[in-house]
């Protein structure tokens, strides 16, 4: 076994491994595999040995986006315990830094949830300001790069990658020549819609080489577990060396029951998550219909004694004019 994998089966505890052998015997484990899962992400792009799949993603974001690409990357955070075994599912950050000295931070969400964009913002001002220690000057603060690979849509519109820096909006003007907070969006399932078009250039002129965009577009499309996107990427990519590692990496992966296990283990945490969650959010929508029908009532009642007293005065006035 590898010191890849046994980076992530090491922690597996007795209780899993009877429950692994279980399903595997009775054959419950997924066949297929989920290129969204948090411990997939990871093991593809978060291991050292294989920085140039990293490199090739970045450089395909960075260049279908207009910014000059990177020449190396380096992890920074390899040292963490994998967090498919935690109790959070729905998002994995990647930690790296640049030939430019920029700090990368890499994240897949599944799912959208409240007030996303300035969670985004929040994490995005807290690591720059992490390295500013007291009484350091202020060029001690590196450039930060957050970069979001989305499993739906945040933005209207057909666009899949964006860019966000602090920019002037009248003149266009940039606050500083080199940007020290950025932000990109990936959104998967826009950025794989023109590979079935790709496919077909592909098709009819093999020797095409990809531009930075639709490196990004087979990368988001693999990510995402679109049909067209795994099939450039087996198929009509097999001899890209890229993307030719990337397959034997899953293949790698894939074979290990331990890793189908914790999918099935993550999407059952999900499945839970969410019904947790509708649970709450029915019983406050029923708390908060019967306090109206409540306060309605109450209001009613209020309305109707003091129509009533009012009437009653008036009646009792005229009578005793009368």
């Amino acid at each position: 076994m590898d010191k890849d994998r046994e980076r992530f089966v090491s922690t597996m505890t007795k209780q899993e491994r009877e429950e692994m052998l279980s399903l595997q015997e009775q054959g419950e484990l997924p066949d297929l595999i989920d290129r969204s899962t948090d411990l997939y992400f990871r093991f593809l792009l978060g291991t050292p040995a294989r920085n140039r799949l990293l490199l090739d993603m970045l450089n395909a974001l960075f260049g279908a986006l207009g910014y000059p690409l990177l020449q190396t990357v380096t992890l920074t955070d390899t040292e963490r315990e994998p967090e498919a075994l935690g109790a959070k599912y729905t998002r994995l950050d990647l930690t790296a830094r640049d030939d430019l000295g920029r700090t990368l931070h890499i994240e897949m969400q599944r799912e959208n949830h409240t007030h996303f964009l300035k969670r985004c913002l929040y994490y995005l001002c807290r690591n720059y300001t992490r390295c500013l220690r007291s009484g350091g000057g202020y060029t001690s603060l590196s450039p930060i790069v957050s970069i979001s690979l989305l499993g739906f849509d945040l933005f209207e519109g057909e666009q899949g990658l964006w860019d966000f820096a602090l920019i002037n909006p009248s003149t266009g003007r940039r606050l500083m020549e080199v940007d020290d907070l950025l932000l990109f969006y990936v959104e998967l399932g826009k950025a794989a819609r023109p590979l079935r078009e790709l496919r077909k250039k592909l098709k009819e002129s093999p020797g095409h080489v990809l531009s930075p965009q639709e490196r990004a577009q087979v990368w988001g499309g693999y990510i995402n577990n679109d049909v067209d996107g795994l099939v450039l990427v087996k198929e009509s990519l097999s001899k890209d060396s890229v993307f030719s590692e990337v397959s034997e990496v899953e293949q790698e992966y894939w074979s290990s029951p331990e890793n189908r296990y914790y999918q099935l283990r993550e999407l059952i945490t999900q499945l839970d998550y969410k019904a947790i969650r509708e649970d709450r959010l029915a019983e406050a929508t029923k708390k908060a219909q019967e306090k109206g029908m409540s306060e309605g009532l109450a209001q009613g009642m209020a309305q109707g004694m003091a129509q009533g007293m009012a009437q009653g005065m008036a009646q009792g006035m005229a009578q005793g004019m009368a």
